[in-house]
């Protein structure tokens, strides 16, 4: 597995185990889903993104697949999140809390800058 560090420009990744961590699901649905990270907006999300970052994760055991054959359509593959991507999330978790105080003093010094109306 990569350092978490490596991969902190990479924030659909974290939101992807974040996700799954809730429950299995297939990949369709969790491109569908990623905007509700908050980083991300629906119609500018590429599939194909999402789908090579979940074989890149299922690649470090941070995910497994499973294949749905069961109910109406054709097979789904569908993601489970796997114990080793706790520990993943808890290594994101400290990289975003790092960004987060790096941003505030960042915030704090523009402030002097806001127009008066945003005051």
């Amino acid at each position: 597995m990569k350092d978490t560090e490596e991969r902190s420009h990479n924030l659909l990744e974290p939101c992807l185990l974040l996700l799954l961590s809730e429950k299995p699901t297939h990949g369709y649905d969790l491109a569908r889903k990623v905007a509700e990270c908050g980083f991300f907006e629906r119609e500018k999300i590429d599939a194909g993104t999402v789908y090579r970052t979940l074989r890149q994760l299922e690649k470090e055991g941070l995910v497994r697949s499973l294949w749905e054959t069961e109910g109406p359509g054709p097979a789904k593959r569908v993601y489970e999140f796997t114990p080793k991507a706790v520990e993943a999330l808890a290594g994101w978790a400290d990289i975003v809390e790092e960004i987060v105080q790096r941003l505030k003093g960042f915030h704090q010094q523009l402030a002097k800058f806001r127009r008066p109306a945003e005051r």
